[in-house]
């Protein structure tokens, strides 16, 4: 096993479990809207903010990681077919 099928490996454990984390934070805004919002769509309380921003925080990590994974699994099969 090289130590890109490793880095690859872990890449998807870590991709499962920030899905998992994503899914348990959003949770609030589905079981509990008014903790969450002050006036539904638009008025957001302070719990409300600190959820989506961080939603917004993990989704962007999650777009940067899959980026650069999808970079470096095309840049080994370019090593690999030469």
């Amino acid at each position: 096993m090289t130590i890109i099928d490793k880095a690859n490996k872990q890449s998807e454990t870590i991709d499962q479990l920030v899905i998992k984390y994503m899914t348990k934070l959003g949770l609030p805004i589905v079981l509990l809207p008014d903790v969450v919002f002050t006036d539904f769509p638009i008025g957001q309380t302070m719990e409300g903010q600190y959820i989506f921003k961080n939603l917004v925080i993990i989704g962007a990590a999650l777009v940067v990681g899959s980026t650069v994974n999808a970079r470096a699994k095309t840049k080994a099969s370019e090593g690999a077919s030469e």
